[in-house]
């Protein structure tokens, strides 16, 4: 059994022993602990001093990386344990952005940058490194105890806490822009912790945790002092694990932080198209590219006439820088690759068939029908991408009619 894996039997003698101790008055000694020489030590502890160099840029690759730990029922700590992080199968890209991560963390710290990378069962991967380790687990408040124990390969038990980091006290309640230099720090800070956790919790436009209330507690929290709007946790009571869903509205702000790092919709390069079907129109189907590389970007529009002789419609332009920043921030913020794809062909009604096609990374592609869809009506940056599209698709269009 490797370090971290709870052993059953040792948090039912732990448990029993804590019983006898409390039923006799008396301490074991450390031959009766399972803790063996252990017990005679200090508990392992932190008073959430975070130490790191918190200055300037540092800080925005010290928060990030804390936005994207783990606290399923509370990080899990074990007494001299070099885990920095560990990521299920399903989280192959979220593991390498936080491998490069902590890589810019341990150089701009000074630490030791070797990191020794685990896999266990062909996937899921586990990153280890005492300094790292440490000076992560310093942003917590804890005290160590042996209420449960976890079985180091050698056989010997170690203590463990849970703690999270809403109870540190890092997060001061933040300022708006400009409001001084301490809140400025304060507000980068929650960016930043954002900005990490979205980038490996972002679900259909929302943040999703697994049992990790105090992470979407701390996760509400910044996004209301950072003015996002509409904002809620919605819980799955009784279900195991409870999932902890954060919606909210994002501030231009909020959604340029989000947008930094992206372990799957491909940022920088996009590549969007609307497709429309109709059930009884002018056209029988019309297509929106849009395409951005190298911060250039065209927009183009194609549609096929309803008629026995089709006919085809066609017209382009260059994007402007703005409309190229506005895309390119609500394609990222969308998410359009993590899923959310489902909606309704309303065309045997006479209505539409909308999808929206992307790239994702390794050379992916996601397909998203978007007409009757509620991520683009309950996600604000979906809604904006498509109203955005919309408004394009009608400027193009009238500039390819015919005048009447």
């Amino acid at each position: 059994m490797g370090t971290g894996s709870l052993s059953r039997p040792a948090v039912l003698f732990g448990f029993a022993g804590w019983l006898v101790v409390a039923a006799s008055c008396g301490h074991p000694t450390p031959l009766e602990s399972p803790l063996g020489l252990r017990a005679l030590t200090p508990p392992p502890s932190s008073d959430g001093s975070c130490r790191f160099d918190l200055t300037g840029d540092k800080a925005d690759t010290v928060f990030f990386v804390l936005g994207m730990l783990d606290e399923y029922n509370g990080r899990n700590l074990i007494e001299d344990d070099d885990r920095v992080e560990r990521f299920y199968c399903n989280e192959s890209g979220a593991s390498r952005l936080f491998r490069r991560y902590i890589g810019t963390l341990a150089a701009e710290q000074g630490l030791d940058s070797a990191v020794r990378d685990e896999t266990i069962e062909t996937c899921l991967i586990v990153y280890h490194s005492t300094p790292i380790a440490s000076r992560l687990n310093s942003c917590y408040r804890y005290t160590m105890t042996d209420q449960i124990l976890a079985q180091a390969p050698d056989g010997t038990y170690r203590r463990t806490a849970n703690p999270s980091l809403r109870a540190s006290g890092l997060f001061a309640r933040v300022g708006g822009a400009g409001s001084g230099s301490t809140d400025e720090a304060n507000r980068r800070r929650a960016l930043a912790y954002l900005a990490g956790a979205w980038a490996r919790y972002r679900r259909d436009g929302d943040f999703v945790f697994a049992n990790a209330h105090d992470k979407a507690a701390l996760v509400a929290a910044l996004l209301t002092d950072l003015g996002c709007r509409n904002l809620r946790i919605e819980s799955t009571i009784g279900f195991i694990p409870q999932t902890n869903r954060v919606r909210f509205e994002a501030t231009d702000e909020v959604m340029a932080w989000l947008r930094k790092d992206s372990t799957d919709q491909s940022v920088g390069d996009i590549s969007l198209s609307l497709r429309t079907e109709h059930g009884r129109a002018l056209f029988r189907d019309c297509r929106l590219d849009i395409n951005v590389i190298d911060n250039r970007g065209r927009t183009s529009l194609e549609c096929t006439y309803s008629s026995e002789s089709p006919k085809v419609l066609r017209t382009e332009r260059t994007l402007t820088r703005t409309e190229i920043s506005d895309v390119s921030a609500l394609a990222g913020a969308s998410d359009l690759c993590s899923g959310g794809h489902v909606g309704r062909d309303e065309t045997a009604l006479d209505g539409e068939l909308e999808t929206l096609m992307t790239r994702c990374r390794d050379n992916r592609v996601a397909v998203l029908v978007t007409s009757g869809n509620p991520t683009f009506s309950s996600n604000d940056a979906r809604r904006r991408l498509l109203e955005r599209m919309h408004a394009l698709d009608a400027e193009l269009l009238k500039s390819a009619l015919p005048p009447k």
